[in-house]
């Protein structure tokens, strides 16, 4: 029963939506990363708290809504959306990365520092 359920988990949490959410979260950590040193404001305590405040959560809850999929397989449109999400977020604030070192962008895409 067990090895059942870990199974849909790997289905549903595995795959080309584990691997662009990674893809996502590491460009936007270098992409942050490389901003902080070009203004000269790295920290390393920096990256511990854009881990736990930032990615953690969106792990936990993309993680949380597979692991809800696969217990009620009417659930498992609920994982996309919530993916789509996480995706848009991060592409968001990639491109406030990307403005930040001085690339211009719309405001549309990349928005203004508050």
């Amino acid at each position: 029963m067990l090895d059942q359920y870990l199974d849909q988990f790997i289905a549903l949490a595995n795959g080309m939506k584990l691997t662009v959410l990674i893809a996502m979260v590491a460009a936007n950590f270098l992409l942050g990363l490389a901003s902080s040193f070009y203004h000269g404001s790295f920290r390393l305590k920096a990256i511990a708290d854009f881990l736990v405040k930032r990615v953690l959560p969106y792990i936990i809850c993309y993680l949380a809504v597979v692991v809800i999929a696969v217990v009620e397989p009417s659930w498992e449109a609920a994982v996309t959306v919530v993916w789509a999400l996480i995706i848009a977020a991060l592409v968001g604030a990639i491109f406030g990365n990307l403005k930040e070192m001085g690339i211009h962008l719309p405001e549309s895409l990349a928005g203004n520092k508050e």
